[in-house]
């Protein structure tokens, strides 16, 4: 069985939701929906519980986290635009892994608790952006906006989503787009995935990806939400 069909196979149980409740509304209607929601929807998931409790699950879809899991093998070599849990969730169960931090207090918490684990395969890079101080410190807490992470100019970010291109091409078993600049990150990422390797995009319900949708369209596809957010899989042709 391929990595892709394992994937398909488990986001298809009956455990996981499917379908998104947060996604399309109008935006008012949609921080109601989601204040009214998410308390529902986190009781009724399970693992969405697990990820408040232990500091090694990662934000994701539980769909997305139980496919992680299954399908990571000490032989991969992976690469994140954007770091935390997820981090410290792969980094043992893969060869090596690149991770890519913009925020500098995120990045100094995330380096502590990979040397507290002991957590050597992980080459962790800070990247500053370019003239966009509001994000050099860290995000303001109990914020919607912020929640919504709203779009920044990708100049901001050339550093960032070109660091990648660094390596030669199909470097990576799998590469995640989980930060800033997500559909640079995204077209950057494409040419260093093996063939049958994964891109995965979270929090891809978000208006302003569609282009990674579409320029992805012919890789097979694996959907997964928490019925707030979802994360997708697509995989290497």
């Amino acid at each position: 069985m391929t990595t892709a069909e394992r994937a398909s196979l488990l986001a298809a149980s009956p455990y996981y939701i499917r379908l998104n409740y947060f996604y399309p509304k109008t935006e008012p209607f949609k921080y109601l929906h989601f204040r009214l929601l998410r308390p529902f929807l986190k009781l009724y998931n399970k693992r969405l519980l697990k990820k408040w409790k232990n500091a090694t699950i990662p934000w994701m879809t539980p769909a997305a986290i139980d496919i992680l899991d299954a399908v990571l093998t000490k032989d991969m070599r992976g690469f994140e635009f954007g770091s935390g849990r997820s981090t410290l969730f792969i980094a043992p169960r893969v060869k090596e892994l690149v991770s890519l931090e913009h925020d500098q207090q995120w990045f100094v918490h995330i380096e502590a608790e990979l040397k507290n684990k002991k957590l050597n395969n992980v080459h962790y890079v800070h990247i500053l952006p370019a003239n966009d101080p509001s994000k050099k410190t860290g995000y303001p807490k109990n914020n919607y906006a912020n929640y919504l992470m709203p779009p920044t100019p990708a100049t901001c970010y050339t550093a960032y989503y070109s660091y990648i291109d660094q390596y030669p091409d199909a470097s990576f078993d799998f590469i995640i787009v989980d930060g800033r600049a997500r559909v640079e990150c995204a077209q950057h990422a494409i040419p260093k995935l093996k063939p049958g390797g994964m891109l995965i995009l979270d929090n891809a319900e978000r208006v302003r990806y569609r282009a990674i949708h579409e320029q992805l369209k012919d890789w097979k596809k694996v959907f997964t939400t928490s019925g707030i957010t979802d994360t997708v899989f697509w995989f290497k042709s």
